[in-house]
Parts: structure tokens; sequence; C-alpha cells
């Protein structure tokens, strides 16, 4: 067998072998939140009679369209550890896509770090579509390179032919620069200054106009078709009634051929879009059955003014504390967005909040679920299995897009609760995802009434062992938060659209399996987004909701927020190149 056709069997399986173990890490990297694997999980999920491919993943580390960590003593039996079935070894053994830039990897030598620059510099890390198919031809394009890289040992002179017309091509004369560029912010005054300096007119437009006079001779050869070449006509005759005698636009003729030197730069055209008008600030206060609902820690930690009249926080020793060492008598109001947000999912309505950045989002969620969730924890329920009583109060479920958000979202309300210990003994935020361990997920389960994740863990991790591990958490659920909603669109929102609905028929068998059920209206879910186009029908989608079920649906109408004044204005510039 010639070595031809050795390459092109070789070259059929490892593109065979990435199309079946891409897909797979696809899965588990998604389903665990790591970017890479033990080779056990992988070696778990192919199938019996295909394992045999997993003796490629060395050929493919090799052209840099996978990733392998191995411990340095089993370096030198690594095919046998791929070919085998040792579960010790191979959960030491990590398989993963090529890391970025960012990543750390253990267990990788330093003379890797050159190799790894090459990987990503294609982008091809990460668990898309996308960077499988840049990953696939990435392998296909190693296989053209090794055989030019073959040929040109074969036939060295013609590499160094082709060497040289490169460096022909970088000192090539008569190379047209780059023409300036224009700095973003552009004052319209300052804007005729720009386009009709001297230096700007010895650029792109007389250059393209001048080559679409030879269209004809040029669209024959690379074959055009008719329509092409019309339109590449009507572009001329825009160029030439867009030309200018001088910077004020004047058509005088001059007899001599210096007077009559043309510039081919097109005019300045500005469309002025709109503006929105300056927005104080808009307070708003709560009903007093909603301000009796919160408790006074509660209050006291956000520094809010919830009444009107402000009773309850004066008489409160936390608050004359607070005032006293931040030397202010006035406490933090409510905006109007948020007083309608908070009523509205006390009362157990679906509440979407879709106002602008920085308008106190996270509040509008942060102090229902606080407030419902310390009360109901500490008044007593009745066990009617043991006939005892126990505090077990409702649960929230807060979702977010992605891990840092929630891990964020968590350290804010550790340090929140740290200087309360009354609502430090009565909520108990935790958070599960990829990083969780798999030992401690029991016991947060079993300990937080506040449980914040994504939707990978969620679909993955939590419904799955829902019975063996979150029956109790998700038999209590009353809140479900979608934070950052407008990111969930497309085939990902389909997907969290089903999870969500898993999430509801879950719940209600594990409330209704309990021993002690609880007779409440539902789960109330609670979306915070920017602004978006169709907000309503987004969130009924997502969640999902029924079209009999009302929204409570605030948008930046209902913004009370201050906002500076805002003036839009597109200058459109045509540059040709």
């Amino acid at each position: 067998m010639s070595t031809k056709q050795v390459d092109q069997e070789l070259h059929e399986r490892l593109v065979k072998s990435l199309q079946l173990i891409d897909p797979l890490l696809q899965f588990l990297s998604k389903a665990t939140g790591r970017t890479v694997v033990p080779l056990q999980s992988l070696r778990a999920v192919i199938p019996a009679d295909k394992c045999t491919i997993l003796e490629d993943i060395p050929y493919l580390e090799e052209r840099g369209v996978l990733h392998m960590e191995v411990p340095n003593d089993l370096k030198s039996e690594i095919g046998a550890v791929l070919s085998g079935n040792d579960v010790e070894k191979d959960k030491k053994v990590l398989v993963g896509f090529p890391p970025a830039l960012s990543d750390h990897f253990s267990g990788v030598d330093s003379d890797q770090s050159k190799v790894r620059k090459e990987r990503t510099a294609g982008g091809l890390h990460g668990s898309t579509k996308a960077a499988a198919k840049r990953r696939m031809a990435a392998l296909k394009k190693s296989f053209k390179t090794n055989k030019r890289q073959s040929k040109d040992k074969n036939d060295p002179t013609e590499a160094g032919e082709r060497s040289n017309n490169n460096d022909g091509d970088d000192s090539a004369p008569n190379k047209v620069p780059d023409p300036p560029t224009i700095p973003r912010g552009l004052n319209p005054e300052l804007l005729d200054g720009i386009v009709h300096s001297q230096k700007y007119q010895e650029y792109a437009v007389k250059e393209q106009h001048q080559k679409i006079k030879k269209s004809d001779t040029s669209t024959n050869s690379i074959g055009i078709s008719k329509k092409a070449k019309e339109a590449l006509k009507q572009l001329e005759e825009f160029f030439d009634s867009s030309r200018m005698k001088n910077k004020d636009g004047a058509s005088a003729k001059s007899d001599t051929k210096s007077d009559t030197k043309e510039t081919f730069v097109l005019p300045r055209q500005a469309a002025f879009a709109g503006s929105k008008p300056e927005r104080g600030n808009r307070y708003a206060f709560l009903s007093r059955t909603h301000v009796d609902f919160i408790p006074n820690e509660i209050r006291d930690a956000f520094g809010l003014q919830l009444s009107d009249d402000g009773v309850e926080e004066h008489r409160s020793v936390a608050y004359t504390a607070c005032d006293a060492h931040t030397g202010s008598l006035k406490r933090r109001k409510l905006y109007s967005h948020q007083a309608q947000a908070i009523e509205a999912a006390l009362d157990g309505k679906h509440t979407l909040v879709c106002t602008g950045t920085g308008s106190g989002k996270s509040l509008c969620f942060l102090l229902p679920i606080l407030a419902d969730v310390m009360k109901s924890d500490m008044e007593p329920v009745a066990d009617y299995s043991s006939g005892e009583a126990s505090s077990l109060g409702t649960t929230a479920f807060i979702m977010f897009p992605t891990k840092a958000l929630a891990q964020d979202q968590l350290t804010k309300l550790q340090d929140l609760l740290k200087s309360h210990p009354m609502m430090q003994k009565h909520i108990r935020p935790g958070i599960i995802d990829g990083d969780t361990p798999h030992k401690y997920r029991a016991d947060i389960a079993d300990q937080c009434n506040i449980l914040l994740s994504n939707p990978d863990t969620l679909h993955a991790a939590i419904l799955p062992q829902w019975k063996a591990i979150y029956r109790n958490l998700l038999a209590r659920l009353r809140y479900v938060v979608i934070d950052e909603l407008h990111t969930y669109e497309g085939a990902f929102g389909a997907h969290v659209s089903l999870v969500l609905s898993r999430l509801i028929r879950v719940s209600r068998v594990a409330n209704c399996t309990s021993s002690c059920p609880q007779n409440g209206n539902g789960l109330v879910f609670i979306g915070c987004s920017a602004t978006i186009g169709h907000p309503e029908e987004h969130f009924r989608l997502i969640c999902p909701i029924a079209k009999t079920e009302d929204i409570k649906l605030l948008t930046a109408d209902d913004d009370g927020s201050p906002c500076a004044v805002k003036v839009i204005t597109f200058v459109l510039l045509l540059f040709c190149h």
C-alpha cells in the first residue's frame, strides 16, 4: 500500500472519529460546566463497538482539534490506557476541546505554550456548533498542510520560488495606502474639514471610480451576470452625479485644465433620528398590607422607606443605628417600577421588569423573595407524618444564564446577611452549578431555601435527581426568577422553555407527594430583562405562562429611575474601498 493511500485512510478515520467524539464532548461539557472531562465519562457515553476511536485522540490532539491532559506517570502508557478499560487510570486522564487563552490547565508542559496559541487563534474552543465546524475545518486543513510540507521536502526549489513570490508582493510598487480613519463621536460640523481634506481626496472613491469604468472587460473575464453589469453602470452614474467641483460644490467651469480639477468625494448625509428628554426620579410607596408583610430586618438591611409616613422605620433600633452611622435621617425610597413589581410578586402575579440599565431590577425580585422566605421560615408548619411542628417555609429558585452571574449574586447576598443575624438564621442561600462537588449538593438542597443555578444544571443535574436529592426543595418551591431573560432566544430559548415546563410538573408532583403539602396558587415567575421588542410574548413563551394568566408588565415607560437627555443622530458616510 502506498503512502498516499495510508494518508487517505488516516484522514477518513480521523474525520469519522471527530464526528463522533465532538458532539459527545459538547454534551459532557455543557452538563458538567467544565472545559475538560474525565476519560471515564467519555468512554461511558461511546457505544461499545466504537470505543476504538479513543485511540485516535492523540492524533487529533497533535492536529490541534482536541486537548488531552495526561499525568506524568501515565504518559508512557497512554496508548494502553486509551485501548484498555482501567477505571482508575481513566479518571486521571482528562479530554476536552483546545483551551482558550484565558484557560489554565494542569499538567501541561511549558513547551506547549506555542502550540496552545496556534490552537486558540482559530477559535477552536467552545461547545457550540460553530466551534465544531471550525474544528472539523482545522482537521481537514491539517492534512493539506502536511501534504504541502511533504511536497516541499521532495521539491525544495518550488518552495523557494513560492517564498520569493510572497516576498515580492510585500514590496510591490504603486501600493494604495490605507484610507484615514475617522474617530468615533465625530462632530458633524467638523465633517466637511475631514472629507474635503487633500489627504482624503487621494483615496478610495477616485480609485474605485476609475476601476468601474473598466467593468465591462473585467466582468466578462469573471463571468458576472447582466444584472451585475447594470448595477455597476448605475453605480458609475451615481459617482458621476456626486462629483464636486470644489468644497462649496460650485459647478463653474474654467478654461484651463488646472482650474477644472475634480474631486471624487461623496457628499455628507446626516439624518436626525430623535431624542429622549431628561427623566427625573419617580418614587412610590407600598400599600399598608405589603409593608406589614415585609419584616423590619429586611427593611433595615436595605435601608428602605416603604411607607409614606415611615412610622415603622423610625421605631426600628437598627434604623436609628444605621442613620447615626451614615449621618443621614433619610432612607432610600423605592422607584415607582420597583414598588409595582414588589407588590405584584407578593400578590402572586407573574411579573416582568423590562426597564433600562441601572434601574434596580434586582431589588424587584430580591425584596419579595427574601420577605416571603424569611416570614414563612419563622412560622411553624404542622408535619402530619410525625404530628409535630416544623419550620418548612417556601423556597425560591433564581436562574442566571452563566455561572459568573450566579456567583456574583450569591456573594452580594452573603455580604448582606452577615451583618443581620436574624436574616442569616432564616434566609439560607446556596448555589448548585457545574463547580459544586456532588458530595455537597444533597446538604445544600436540604438546608438552603434560596437556590441559585443556571439552565444547564437545572436540566442535567437537578431535575433528573429530584426524587433522591431535591424533592423537599422543589415541593416548597414558590418563586422562579429568570434573570437576563433576553438571552433566552432561538433554539436555546426553546430548550429552556421545555426545561421550565418540566420544572412546573416536577414541583407539583413533589408537593402532592410530600408529608405536608402546601395549598398555594402555584409557581410565581419573575423575569428581568433589558428592553426588547415584545416582552410579554417572550415572557409567556419562555416560562411558560398561559394566556389566561395575568402578567404585571413594567416597560421603559414605567421606569422611575433617573435618566439624562439622550440625543441620537445618524451620520451616513459613503466610502468606497
